[in-house]
């Protein structure tokens, strides 16, 4: 596999070759012939916002899972207060709600197999889930904890952020036996959250309580880079795309240091150097990079997902999807956002369609 990205506490593989412009407008034609010369006009296309209910409540981690065997893909979204997975074809149309155990958190899909990974923050276990029968199986041992937050799969194993104890475990894909844990900070302080991993193999982790993102060889468990952030910024989701890891951050925590937005970090992954910090709305949740746009939903009031121009390094817009978004995915067509929140608030799941969307 390339490189396996996960955001917030979700999994979302990203090929690490699509560098290539993600258009937004007409694909064919004149359109599609000057676009090449030119970076595309993000505000010209109007995103249709399509909203589906939902079984589940406090949706969280999400992820789309493939090779499904007849080429398909689905949605998996974590309901969080509600024991389930909600699983979607990418028209939107339900498949089930599958029960895996208690507060469904992180989700990743495996690029070997395509079954999507749960983390549990209310038990000691992980649970695998085969999205196109519902079939789930459980992994319970002392080396996951209830606090489990980030998950990512890849290269034959899975990693888990524990986020009270400051470690990651990394159980194998197929059995799920625990092969290594290792510790990523003082526990009850550095909080790991979400995980992704780099074409080289590394794993890059948010470390909530110490403002930073770490390097980290994944056979060793030696932390090879750190890069600080903005004090008082509360890095959450990690993802890695093209070269670079961004982060999504929320709210200043520190009263000294007025930051009522979050931001979004892009860091050279090569040499962990910080290239930039954007601002965007407040509380960002989770992120994903699709072509040269990164896609940030914030779950504070207005309840938006801002787009941001990864080369440019700056906001080109902004627009309204469900409650409180989480987590962010996208399929090859369509954003999905998860919305975390639940009755008696209207609960729904959002798919974004930005006109026609093609990778040249």
């Amino acid at each position: 596999m390339s490189a396996s990205s996960s955001s917030y506490a979700t999994g979302t593989t990203t090929p690490a070759t699509s560098r290539r412009r993600f258009l937004l407008g007409a694909a064919t034609g004149v359109g599609a012939a000057s676009s090449l010369l030119s970076r595309p006009n993000q505000s010209s296309a109007t995103p249709i916002i399509t909203n589906f209910p939902t079984t589940g409540a406090d949706g969280r981690g999400i992820t789309i899972a493939t090779k499904l065997g007849n080429g398909s893909k689905r949605v998996a979204i974590a309901n969080k207060e509600s024991t389930s997975v909600t699983v979607r074809n990418t028209d939107g149309s339900l498949v089930g709600d599958f029960t895996v155990g208690t507060q469904p958190f992180g989700l990743t899909t495996d690029p070997m197999t395509g079954h999507v990974w749960v983390t549990l923050a209310g038990e000691s276990r992980v649970v695998e889930l085969d999205p196109v029968d519902g079939a789930v199986n459980s992994f319970g041992t002392t080396a996951i904890t209830p606090s489990a937050r980030g998950i990512v799969a890849g290269n034959g194993s899975v990693w888990v952020t524990n986020f009270d104890q400051a470690n990651v475990t990394e159980l194998d894909a197929k059995s799920g036996k625990v092969l290594s844990q290792f510790a990523v900070g003082t526990p009850l302080v550095s909080n790991p959250f979400g995980i992704c991993l780099d074409d080289w193999g590394n794993l890059w982790i948010a470390l909530t309580g110490e403002n930073r993102i770490i390097r980290v060889n994944p056979r060793n468990g030696n932390i090879q880079k750190s890069v600080p952030l903005t004090v008082g910024v509360v890095p959450r989701a990690v993802t890695y795309h093209g070269g670079f890891v961004w982060a999504a951050t929320t709210t200043s925590i520190v009263a000294s240091v007025p930051n009522p937005n979050g931001t979004v970090a892009k860091i050279r992954a090569r040499d962990g150097v910080l290239q930039a910090e954007i601002p965007v709305g407040p509380n960002c949740r989770d992120l994903v990079v699709v072509g040269d746009l990164v896609y940030v939903c914030c779950a504070d009031s207005p309840h938006q997902v801002w787009e941001v121009d990864a080369v440019a390094e700056q906001v080109t817009r902004q627009f309204p999807v469900c409650l409180f978004p989480h987590g962010i995915a996208f399929d090859g067509d369509s954003l999905w956002v998860s919305s975390g929140t639940g009755p008696p608030d209207p609960t729904f799941n959002t798919k974004v369609t930005i006109e026609s969307c093609t990778l040249l």
